[in-house]
């Protein structure tokens, strides 16, 4: 029998902080590629304007490994959405001139 907590029993409510929560079950999707499009939709929503919180809060609020974290920053830091600076942290990436030109 799965207890009503268990990802896999199809329940979707989203978190305290209004998310999804992560299913770490889904055989089409891995946490991973869920993180990163949950904190590229952060970023898109204006929720994280400068920096993003450390890796190992990120961790814990969603529920998930610091490998999957580091592996979600290297997807985003790919599509260019972050930059992360030793000694800095991790920073959303300013928008590019010509897409800041297009949205005008």
């Amino acid at each position: 029998m799965i207890s009503e907590s268990c990802p896999a029993s199809g329940a979707s409510e989203a978190n305290e902080y209004g998310y999804p929560p992560i299913d770490r079950y889904s055989i089409s999707r891995h946490a991973y590629e869920q993180l990163a499009d949950t904190i590229a939709a952060r970023i898109a929503a204006g929720y994280y304007h400068f920096k993003l919180p450390r890796e190992l809060h990120i961790a814990e609020e969603f529920g998930v490994s610091y490998t999957t974290v580091r592996h979600a920053m290297a997807i985003l830091r790919e599509r260019g959405l972050i930059v992360s600076i030793h000694g800095r942290g991790t920073l959303v990436a300013r928008p590019s001139p010509e897409i800041q030109a297009d949205d005008d």
